[in-house]
């Protein structure tokens, strides 16, 4: 069950990741940041990280 979750998911997600693609391509500057989290996975906690990305088109 939890791969066909995982495959509807990214079924979904998928044009959004595509849209966000092709907008950073083309995008003058772009920012990234790396924080790092804990996460608690079936009661076992991990440090994690997620990455955000974001595009700055002012003048």
């Amino acid at each position: 069950m939890t791969r066909a979750i995982g495959q509807a998911a990214l079924l979904h997600l998928q044009p959004v990741a595509d849209h966000m693609r092709r907008h950073l391509a083309v995008a003058d500057r772009l920012f990234m940041d790396e924080p790092r989290r804990r996460c608690s996975i079936a009661g076992v906690v991990k440090k994690s990280c997620f990455w955000a990305i974001a595009s700055d088109d002012r003048s």
